[in-house]
C-alpha cells in the first residue's frame, strides 16, 4: 500500500514576536479538539510554547516563556482548554488557556 502526499499548504503562521524566528525549532503542534479554535505549538531553541487563536486570523494569543528546556511534544485535553506538555526537562506540565474577560 502507497500512501499519496497530497498537503497543500493553506496558511504559514508565523512564531515572531520579536525573536528571530530562525531561532525557533518547532516539533509539535495540535489544533484543540473541542472547537478548533486554537493551535498550540512547543518549541526549542526558544524554549516556548504559543497557542495561536483561529478567530483572529492565527495571531499568538498567548505563550509560556519561562520553560528551562525546550518542548517536545504536547496534547490538547478532549475537553476544555488545557495543554499537557514535555520536553528535555524530564517533566509532564499542564495549562489553561484563559481568555482575558476571567
Amino acid at each position: 500500500m502507497c500512501i499519496r502526499d497530497r498537503r497543500k499548504v493553506i496558511q504559514n503562521i508565523g512564531w515572531l514576536d520579536g525573536y528571530n524566528s530562525e531561532m525557533a525549532y518547532v516539533y509539535c503542534a495540535q489544533f484543540s479538539k473541542n472547537s478548533n479554535q486554537y493551535i498550540a505549538a512547543g518549541c526549542s531553541g526558544l524554549n516556548e510554547i504559543k497557542v495561536f487563536d483561529a478567530k483572529n486570523r492565527y495571531q499568538s494569543c498567548c505563550s509560556m516563556k519561562d520553560i528551562k528546556k525546550g518542548c517536545f511534544s504536547l496534547d490538547f485535553a478532549n475537553q476544555g482548554n488545557r495543554i499537557a506538555f514535555g520536553g528535555g526537562n524530564c517533566m509532564v506540565q499542564y495549562c489553561e488557556i484563559m481568555s482575558q474577560n476571567k
